[in-house]
């Protein structure tokens, strides 16, 4: 069978098609991270995320009510006892910040901070 010039675009043309679609659905998808918040810590405690990207924290509490807050991503939400809460944001500088719990749950309420590395 002899292929035609289009035939042959087509063929070419195809897989570039198909990457560069998958590549903006990808790229206008949310980020989901878990993160298990119990006196007096989040886990994990530091997480990764790109500049420009939105990131949805899905925050799981096991023991009593936490929250979490941060001032550069502007959230701030209650995590009712072992129960699950969430706040999206689309982080517009690149740095490391920390998040804090926003509720006191004991001696250690303090120490409890999530770093959050924001990578271009």
């Amino acid at each position: 069978m002899r292929r035609t010039p289009l035939m042959t675009l087509l063929v070419i043309m195809a897989p570039v098609l198909f990457l560069a679609a998958t590549n903006t659905i990808n790229a206008n998808s949310v980020q989901q991270i878990d993160i298990n918040a119990h006196r007096f810590s989040y886990e994990p405690k530091e997480i990764t995320i790109k500049k420009g990207h939105p990131v949805t924290l899905v925050f799981h509490s096991q023991d009593v009510s936490h929250g979490f807050v941060s001032e550069e991503f502007r959230v701030k939400t209650d995590i009712p006892k072992r129960g699950v809460s969430k706040v999206t944001f689309t982080p517009q500088n690149a740095g490391d910040f920390v998040g804090k719990c926003a509720h006191f749950c004991g001696a250690g309420h303090g120490e409890m901070q999530l770093t959050i590395h924001v990578v271009e």
